[in-house]
Order: C-alpha cells, then sequence, then structure tokens
C-alpha cells in the first residue's frame, strides 16, 4: 500500500467535473477510488499513476512523503557532503536523523555506517566508530555494499592507529569481497582509495596504484569523477615516493578534478604537499 494525499485527489477529481466512478472507468473499481480519497492509501503505484494521468496531475504532488523518505533525501545529502570532504555539514545532518522512525533495514545500515564514518573522520571517535561499522558487518552479508565499506572503514580505522596486523585482515576481506561480488555502485572507488592508502602505508606503491586504477577504471565505465580527485592523489603519492619524473603532472591532474568536483579540501591538502 502507499501513502497519499486522498482529499487533493478528490479536490482535483472535482476540479476536472468526474465522479468517483468516471475517474475509475478503464482503472479500477470505484470502491477503489473512494478507498483512496477516504482512507489516504492506494493499493499500487500503477493505478495511482493512472488516475494522476486521467486528472493530468503529477503523482509527486498526490504522493506523502514518509519519515524514511525524509531521512533518504538527507542520507543523499550526506553522501553528496561527504564525497567533498564536507564532514561538519554531514555531522549535523546526522544528528537530526531519528533512527527510532526506520524500520528498512537497508537504510538503518546505512544510517549506522555513515555514523561510524563521521565518528571516525569528524568526531575523532575511532572506537565509537568500530562500534557502528561492526553492526553494520553483523547484519548484513558481504554483497551489501555497506558490509563492504564498513569492512574497508574498519581497516582505515586500524592503520590510523598504528594497529597495522588488524588492518591487514580487514584489508584483505575487502578485496576478497571485491573479488567475489559484482558491485554497481560508485562507492567503491573510494574503498579502492581506502585499501590504496593502507598498501602506501607499507610502501607497496605498486599494488597502491594499481588499486587506484581500478577505481579510476570504475569511473570510466560510468562516466563519473566520483572521489576522482583522491585516486590520483593517491598516485600522485606513489609516484612521488617511488621518485617517478610525472608525479607534479599527477598531482596537478589530482587538483584539477577536485576543483571541478568542488572539493575545497582535496585542493588544500595537494597545494599543502606541493609546497
Amino acid at each position: 500500500m502507499i501513502k497519499v494525499d486522498g482529499a487533493l485527489l478528490k479536490e482535483y477529481r472535482k476540479k476536472k467535473g468526474l465522479t468517483q466512478v468516471q475517474l475509475a472507468e478503464g482503472i479500477c473499481e470505484q470502491a477503489t477510488v473512494s478507498n483512496i480519497e477516504n482512507k489516504n492509501m492506494s493499493p499500487g503505484i500503477n493505478i495511482l499513476s493512472a488516475l494522476c494521468k486521467k486528472l493530468n496531475v503529477e503523482i509527486s504532488d498526490i504522493l506523502v512523503e514518509t519519515e524514511e523518505d525524509k531521512i533518504r533525501k538527507k542520507i543523499n545529502e550526506i553522501q553528496s557532503l561527504n564525497s567533498v570532504s564536507k564532514y561538519q555539514e554531514s555531522y549535523k545532518i546526522l544528528q537530526t536523523i531519528d533512527q527510532e522512525k526506520v524500520s528498512n533495514s537497508d537504510l538503518l545500515n546505512q544510517i549506522l555506517f555513515y555514523q561510524g564514518l563521521l565518528d571516525h573522520l569528524y568526531a575523532k571517535k575511532p572506537d565509537a566508530a568500530l562500534f557502528y561499522f561492526n553492526q553494520v558487518l553483523e547484519q548484513t552479508t558481504e554483497t551489501d555494499i555497506h558490509h563492504l565499506q564498513a569492512a574497508a572503514n574498519v581497516a582505515m580505522i586500524y592503520l590510523s592507529k598504528g594497529e597495522l596486523d588488524f588492518a591487514k585482515v580487514y584489508v584483505e576481506r575487502t578485496l576478497k569481497i571485491l573479488s567475489e561480488t559484482d558491485f554497481d555502485n560508485l562507492m567503491i572507488c573510494i574503498v579502492y582509495y581506502d585499501i590504496a592508502t593502507y598498501y602506501r602505508k607499507i610502501e607497496d606503491y605498486d599494488k597502491a596504484i594499481q588499486l587506484c586504477e581500478k577505481g579510476i577504471e570504475y569511473n570510466k565505465k560510468h562516466k563519473s569523477t566520483y572521489a576522482l580527485e583522491y585516486l590520483l592523489y593517491e598516485i600522485a603519492s606513489c609516484h612521488k615516493q617511488l621518485g617517478e619524473d610525472d608525479y607534479l603532472e599527477r598531482y596537478m591532474d589530482a587538483k584539477k578534478i577536485a576543483r571541478f568536483n568542488g572539493n575545497d579540501y582535496a585542493v588544500k591538502v595537494i597545494e599543502n604537499d606541493l609546497k
């Protein structure tokens, strides 16, 4: 059942000069129209779409936005802000989300993931972040993108703590999932970047570059620039460590993409590296 504004549908129907029987003709029973108008629920999107088309109104005008719909919009906004490192703004939005109003497990795992991510990157609470990431890992399967993201970020937390053995466990777990599952989600670009930073840390620069190139290829496939500045930046950093002559050019490529994506934070990081 789909929640709708039945009174508004009734108003549009009357403006058209139609009875319930006339509106329902060729679409559904008159009783269905009556239930939609009086009980604010439609039995399906197809019927509702046909009724709206007959009334010459947009279906979005009739649909009622649920609390979970509002939360999904907030999650999408958080994701967009995170992609350009605006973690403070993301964190503020996250604090307005009431988990108690969420029954959808996928949405709840998204919230838990971003709580962990922002506790790690913004609030600087690694132990709290691990708590949230572990919840995601326990509640999802390896074919779930949130599971993959959580595993990669657990690795990043251990890496930031200097606990390389623990980081390695989750890096290998992440790579195993990537090799066994065909994800159709741009989030894997940032996962490749995260895991590449581990290999740069242990001075396996070739492996780090290889992973970043996979993220870049994924971007090309989807005609996207998602996290591309980070992938290019990581390659530039590795080339610098390897003594490659083109590292400055690669830094500049990363800087151009960062500016294109509106990622002021990444621009500053690159400029500091070049000083």
